[in-house]
């Protein structure tokens, strides 16, 4: 055993004591450090992080959505702007935004009670239109023929700069059909919007006369309708950015500019009708327009028709391509599953297909001129048993990225998979999250591409709480690696 004894200090002792005390301490600097708390255990979660079989996820604020809202619509301005919007049935609407790539979000929120509508315009600028509680057994009674009176509607006029949804317009719906069915809600408008404070709508307020009706925010006054040409039928609702007015006249379609407030629409000129070889009319055709698009992305918008098959494409679903300058009719795969969702580009969409053993999933990657490619094998194996599965898929600018959410009784599962060669070739789906049980749960939000960048949202429980959330993570590496935005 060793001891040291120490005896009075000198003088020059106590001055170099002094000084060192003065020294920048080295573990005060390491106990000031902030200290990132460790990623929790895989299929874990806390307020901030969740961890995937992708990797770490960060959780949004609870104040901008919650979890159990469904989004209804994505729509892609650029490679860093993107609005999410949709809501909870019956109680809010709510349009979630980055400006970012998924940096930083914000959201717009409101009361719904019924259903909700949103209109994409140029720049940002977007509109939300709600609905009254009524069904058509609700409102007045018929007096006579005349169809009764719908109850209006909410109308929103929005963009990516505002700070909130604002105030809302009172609008006006269209006349009801003569007959209407009292076990169907109201039908739900859809209106052009032409800038950030003036939209429009095609009204027919009696038989084969239409009108344009425009609606401005609260405390203006609203533009003096526009009488639409004669001996023509129009689809009521807007089709494009900026958004087209199209039109039956005959055995021909028309296409037009959404006439501006005080514009005289005249008879179409000869440049605005459509070839019938692009456009034939058909019974469904203006329904079919009128209808919300399949696929919006920037300044392209996929509008799902049907047409007459022929000998050359015997198919008779297509997508009416609509761009600020040009109109492209595209074939959708006849292989394509009835019903299934696209996710689009300005130059493609992708789309689910059965494989060829019937057993498997795979996805086309489509050009628009309806040549598509078909992957060397099953993009997504389904499970055994019995099962309910949900794909949703979007073109990168590598190739595709999909994910797939499947259950079965407690059974749960979400899954990745992705194309990084045009989507010839699909990796082996990776796991997201799997388990069984409502509690550890892992639900697909939405799936976004920015071209380079993909971003993915999805809920989640915090661990140990009864609380859930939202959680984002990002790849800028065609998948191979996903961390916090």
């Amino acid at each position: 055993m060793f001891r040291t004894t120490m005896g009075p200090w000198s003088p020059t002792a106590y001055a170099l004591a002094a000084a060192l005390s003065l020294l920048p301490s080295c573990s005060k600097k390491k106990e000031e450090a902030p200290i990132t708390p460790p990623a929790p255990p895989r299929g874990a979660a806390s307020l901030d992080q969740l961890s995937t079989g992708l990797g770490t996820a960060k959780g949004l604020d609870a104040s901008l959505a919650p979890p159990s809202m469904k989004f209804d619509h994505v729509y892609v301005l650029d490679d860093k702007r993107a609005i999410l919007a949709g809501g909870v049935p019956g109680s809010v609407a709510i349009a979630l935004m980055t400006v970012d790539a998924g940096k930083t979000w914000k959201a717009f929120r409101t009361d719904r009670e019924t259903w909700s509508s949103y209109t994409f315009g140029t720049d940002g600028v977007f509109a939300l239109a709600l609905g009254p509680k009524e069904t058509t057994a609700e409102a007045p009674p018929t007096v006579g023929k005349k169809a009764p009176p719908p109850p209006p509607f909410q109308f929103f006029f929005a963009g990516l700069d505002a700070p909130s949804f604002g105030t809302a317009t009172m609008v006006d719906q269209p006349p009801l059909a003569r007959k209407p069915d009292p076990k169907l809600p109201i039908p739900k408008p859809r209106l052009a919007l032409l800038d950030k404070e003036t939209a429009s709508i095609v009204v027919e307020p009696t038989p084969k006369k239409f009108i344009a009706r425009y609606v401005t925010p609260p405390g203006t006054d609203a533009p003096a309708e526009v009488a639409l040409p004669k001996l023509e039928t129009f689809a009521t609702g807007p089709v494009g950015r900026p958004p087209r007015l199209f039109s039956v006249k005959g055995r021909e379609v028309v296409s037009r500019k959404w006439p501006a407030p005080g514009q005289t629409v005249a008879a179409p000129a000869e440049s605005e009708y459509i070839d019938l070889k692009l456009l034939k009319p058909t019974p469904t055709l203006l329904a079919e327009l009128s209808a919300p698009s399949a696929c919006d992305v920037g300044s392209i918008s996929y509008q799902a028709i049907t047409q007459p098959p022929t000998k050359q494409n015997p198919n008779k679903n297509f997508y009416l391509v609509v761009t600020p300058d040009k109109l492209t009719l595209v074939p959708r795969p006849a292989e394509a599953l009835s019903g299934a969702p696209i996710g689009c580009t300005d130059t493609k969409f992708v789309v689910e297909a059965p494989d060829a053993d019937k057993q498997s999933i795979t996805l086309l990657l489509c050009e628009l001129d309806g040549k598509c490619t078909t992957p060397s094998r099953p993009v997504f194996k389904p499970w055994i048993e019995k099962h309910e599965r949900d794909i949703v898929a979007v073109p990168t600018s590598t190739g595709a990225a999909a994910v797939m959410s499947a259950q079965a009784g407690e059974r749960w599962g979400l899954y990745y998979a992705q194309s990084t060669d045009g989507g010839k070739f699909y990796e082996r789906a990776r796991i997201i999250g799997e388990g069984t049980g409502a509690r550890g749960r892992v639900d697909f939000g939405a799936l976004v591409s920015f071209g380079k960048r993909t971003l993915l949202i999805v809920s989640a429980d915090v661990t140990g709480t009864s609380r859930r959330g939202f959680y984002v993570l990002v790849s800028d590496d065609d998948g191979a690696t996903w961390n916090p935005p």
